[in-house]
């Protein structure tokens, strides 16, 4: 902790703010000085007042060239609460804003919501560009639907034996590919062919366009096709 030359005793409120700055420094926020003071000028609730400020200089990581070329300050007061403020080349601040916290909040949500403030919440790192690319493609990936369906394609041909209803579950779009609309619901169905039961879905598409398990079979045969390509 860093005591100015006109407070050198310890001060009522320099615990909560060490603690604030041991959160800073776990966050990767580790300001370049910082402070505790009193005075007995009136803040805006009529007292006099206790306060704090952490500084970053414009050489600090955390501030950005372009928005912040001279650094940041964060001021602390029982009255304003928490606040931010962007350093001008002049040595001067611009008009501080809230952190939007409660004044007596956790350290490590100080850190947090500084963060935010200075859009650093966004998680960075190593796998930070994989990972949103992968989230990314899979966002935008077709929708799908999994269904139980007939294949005949797999039984053997009609007049070879008894009948032996072969079903697979397959996934298929959940867009009808005559019109694009949104295929209906499935809904299960106990069926019956020479004696043999199986179970299927079936689906009715608001589009009217009728979808046979052969040309579901047929569909998932080309979306296969195209995915080993």
């Amino acid at each position: 902790m860093m005591m100015t030359d006109l407070n050198p005793a310890p001060l009522p409120h320099d615990p909560y703010i060490d603690a604030v700055d041991q959160a800073l420094t776990a966050a990767g926020l580790e300001s370049d000085t910082y402070g505790t003071s009193a005075t007995e000028e009136r803040e805006n609730d009529g007292r006099p007042t206790l306060s704090a400020v952490f500084l970053w200089t414009g050489e600090n990581p955390l501030a950005d060239p372009v928005l912040m070329p001279e650094g940041m300050a964060v001021f602390w007061s029982p009255a304003a609460g928490w606040r931010w403020a962007v350093r001008r080349e002049d040595g001067d601040n611009d008009p501080a804003e809230p952190l939007t916290i409660d004044t007596w909040a956790a350290p490590f949500t100080v850190a947090a919501r500084l963060a935010h403030m200075i859009s650093l919440a966004d998680w960075n790192g190593e796998l930070a560009d994989s990972v949103r690319s992968a989230v990314q493609q899979w966002r935008e990936r077709p929708a799908t639907m999994t269904v139980t369906v007939r294949d005949r394609s797999a039984e053997a041909p009609w007049g070879h034996g008894p009948t032996a209803p072969v079903t697979r579950q397959v996934t298929i779009s959940t867009r009808c590919p005559a019109c694009g609309g949104l295929r209906g619901e499935p809904r299960g169905q106990n069926s019956v062919d020479d004696g043999a039961h199986y179970w299927v879905q079936t689906w009715t598409n608001d589009c009217g366009h009728v979808d046979s398990y052969a040309t579901v079979i047929a569909e998932v045969g080309a979306l296969s096709a195209g995915e080993a390509r």
